[in-house]
Order: C-alpha cells, then structure tokens, then sequence
C-alpha cells in the first residue's frame, strides 16, 4: 500500500518538472586559428540560457555577453554538428535579437512549433518540418551538442562568442525520475 501511495504521489508531482527543459553555460571568445576573429587571449565573455516548455514547445533564451571587438548582430543555437566548429549548422537563429553594442544582454522566445523559427538549412536537413526540427534540435541538446552563439560585425558571420549549452541540474533530475518510473512500470509487468 505505502509504495502505490508513494508511486501516485510521484506521478502526480511529475507533470510539475516534466513541463521544462533547461540549458545553459558559460561563453567565451574562440582560439587563435579557429576562425573566430581574435586570438586566444581575448577577454570575451558571456552566458547562454534556452529553456523548452516540453508542452507548448516555446523556447524561451537569455544571453548575455561581454567585451565583443564590435557590437553584437545576431544570436542563436549552433547545434547538432559533430565537429566543434565556429561555423557548424545553425539550429535556431533569434530573429527578434537586438544586439548593438559590445556588451550587453537580450531575452525572448521562440515558438518551436513554427517552420520559422529554425534556420532553412537546418530545417531541410531534417525533413523540412518543425517537427523533424524539434525534435533534432532536443536531441542534440541532450547529447551535450548545443551552443549558445553571439555573432558581432566584426567576425563576418563567425561566432565572436560561444559555449556548449548542458542541462541543468533540475533537468537531469526529471530524467532520471522518467527513466525510474518506466523501470518501475516494466517491474510491476513482469509481476
């Protein structure tokens, strides 16, 4: 009895972490020789935040960034290359980003569900829907594959700023909660 109590009382808080996926992590300026536009001594800086409501597929994002060589022009998710490149595939550019200067911060959303809202590139490579989008888009963010990018004037289409977006905590722990209730589920099968 005490464990169908404890497996409603779980079930029913689920739906409560289940709603929203966080990633965040810190951005820094590229190496001499990557591509960047400085070297490896720059002092660029800055945070990336996506989170994805699970339930209405919003992307919400905040980036902040610091010391650009020129002002920030646009922003987005790199995502899904296997090579760590400044010019990878974008998976999302942020249309409604006002930069404009060297140093500064930005919040919005995205609506997920929206063919425009993913780069046309990305969206053909996979099957040209949001859908097939999303979805390569969230698996690449779970296997450790996305980057927060500010991109300035001064770096003629490369990342001027960047870092490898990971789940957070909260994020691992609604995993692992949804791995543990379908291992319990296929235990009560068998019995």
């Amino acid at each position: 009895m005490k464990k169908l109590i404890l497996a409603a009382a779980v079930l029913a808080a689920a739906p409560a972490f289940a709603d929203v996926l966080t990633f965040s992590g810190a951005m820094s300026g590229g190496p001499s020789g990557a591509g960047f536009g400085f070297g490896a001594n720059s002092l660029t800086t800055g945070a990336a935040m996506v989170s994805v409501d699970t339930e209405t597929s919003m992307l919400s994002y905040t980036y902040s960034w610091n010391g650009l060589t020129s002002n920030a022009s646009a922003a987005g998710i790199q995502c899904c290359s296997t090579v760590n490149v400044p010019r990878g595939p974008l998976a999302v550019v942020f249309s409604d980003f006002v930069g404009g200067s060297a140093t500064g911060s930005f919040s919005g959303m995205v609506d997920l569900t929206q063919a425009s809202a993913y780069d046309s590139t990305f969206l053909a490579d996979n099957g040209g829907t949001a859908a097939g989008a999303y979805s390569a888009l969230m698996q690449g963010l779970g296997e450790h594959r996305g980057f927060g990018m500010v991109y300035s004037t001064f770096t003629n289409g490369q990342a001027a700023v960047r870092g490898l977006m990971v789940p957070e905590p909260s994020t691992y722990a609604m995993l692992a909660l949804g791995l543990g209730l379908v291992a319990l589920r296929r235990r009560q099968q068998k019995a």
